[in-house]
């Protein structure tokens, strides 16, 4: 503490004292390299008002927060990337567990053949090699993604990044 100063008023001495808060650390670990920027983080003074604030990268949907310390900070949000809170008198790690993306591809094939791999969830940004494998007789007459046709070789096709949802349909003629 800090002492600021001493006067005497007749029988009674009037002391101020001046305390200095503690500084405490706030460090954000964000494993899976999901944000793009994060505020509030650093040095804070015990008691001040702290604005946690995380924009995610574009693979991501959703957001969990993990306190370290088995403290518990009134009004937090684990699901919220905006926080407001009052710094308590300890470090603290907040863990941004973070959610990618996902989208459904969905397969259908019109005719006699097989397509592999079959409808399945992908994560955003990720590719997949469609494999064509039509019946004797038969071959690859249409692909459509989306019902838009696209350029596709006799027995394979690739979706490059995906960013949504895709309907791939396979016409074997």
């Amino acid at each position: 503490f800090l002492l600021n100063e001493q006067k005497e008023i007749g029988d009674n001495t009037v002391i101020n004292v001046y305390y200095k808060r503690n500084c405490y650390d706030v460090l954000i670990q964000d494993p899976g390299n999901g944000l793009k920027t994060v505020s509030g983080n650093g040095k804070q003074l015990f008691g001040d008002t702290i604005h946690l604030s995380a924009v995610m990268k574009n693979a991501y949907s959703g957001i969990t927060w993990h306190i370290k310390q088995d403290i518990n900070l009134y009004g937090f949000n684990v699901n919220t990337l905006q926080q407001t809170f009052t710094m308590p008198a300890s470090n603290l790690t907040f863990v941004a567990n973070l959610e990618f993306k996902t989208f459904l591809v969905e397969v259908n094939v019109i005719g006699n053949g097989t397509v592999t791999p079959g409808t399945k969830i992908v994560r955003y940004g990720e590719s997949v090699n469609f494999q064509f494998v039509p019946d004797d007789g038969y071959k690859v007459k249409t692909v459509l993604r989306n019902q838009k046709q696209v350029n596709f070789t006799e027995t394979s096709y690739v979706t490059n990044f995906i960013t949504s949802n895709i309907e791939l349909t396979v016409v074997f003629d």
